[in-house]
């Protein structure tokens, strides 16, 4: 963040979104040490949600420019996600960022039991082992291949489970269920249409009564009255959450 200081702000003292800052302006010998000691921190293998967001802000400052860190085209999403997944462990599950987020989740789902739901977008299914001690039948998705084979392989010997590939935009999703979870995901689609018509689809896959868990940051494009993350993303939490609540049924 301190890299691009000189480009946050206008001549007038308003904000300059990342997606619309001089990159010219940014101090590159700043950046240069700020991946050397994510990628230091990163290799220790033992870090925090801190160093997450500071990897993922390394990615923005090192692309050359808002269009390179753009989301893939609906043909090129299947190839995107499998490049994504080429190694293990994309995401660092572990951190204590993703610890929390996933207690967080569990916290939110609805009591007593749940007899059928589905998982958008699993990966490597880190989630996916937690959520199945609280559900009676499980559909795990992704629409990465080899991701879906390493969470085959982390939930093996609990046969309440069935994997899927599925494409989230454009797949077959099956229906009557009580629970649907989908997180860190949704701002990867392509404009608030695409999102709604998700919505839609989840709505009409949920049995009367069914529950929706999702968890998505909020980000500063959206309202900068409040704290958020400066992400390269066209949308997070609060998109979301009013979109949703638009789509009747939600």
């Amino acid at each position: 963040q301190e890299s691009r200081r000189a480009a946050r702000t206008s001549p007038t003292g308003e904000l300059v979104l990342l997606e619309n800052q001089d990159r010219g302006l940014w101090n590159h010998e700043h950046i240069a040490e700020g991946v050397k000691l994510v990628q230091q921190s990163l290799a220790t293998n033992q870090f925090g949600a801190y160093t997450l967001q500071a990897a993922i802000a390394a990615v923005h400052a090192e692309a050359p420019n808002a269009a390179a860190t753009d989301r893939p085209a609906a043909a090129d999403r299947r190839a995107y996600w499998e490049h994504v997944f080429r190694t293990p462990d994309p995401w660092h599950y572990g951190s204590a960022y993703a610890q929390e987020k996933y207690g967080l989740q569990l916290e939110l789902l609805p009591e007593g039991p749940i007899e059928h739901a589905l998982e958008l977008a699993c990966a490597e299914g880190h989630f996916t082992e937690k959520l199945a001690a609280r559900v009676q039948r499980l559909i795990a998705t992704d629409i990465a291949a080899s991701a879906l084979a390493r969470a085959a392989a982390r939930c093996r010997g609990k046969g309440h489970i069935e994997f899927r590939q599925l494409d989230l935009v454009g797949g077959e999703w099956p229906q009557d269920l009580d629970l649907i979870v989908c997180s860190e995901v949704l701002y990867y689609l392509k404009d608030e249409a695409e999102l709604r018509r998700t919505a839609e689809r989840m709505a009409a896959a949920l049995k009367p009564g069914g529950h929706i868990v999702t968890a998505h940051p909020y980000l500063l494009n959206e309202d900068m009255t409040r704290t958020g993350f400066d992400w390269d993303q066209p949308w997070g939490a609060a998109t979301i959450s009013r979109v949703f609540a638009e789509v009747p049924g939600l």
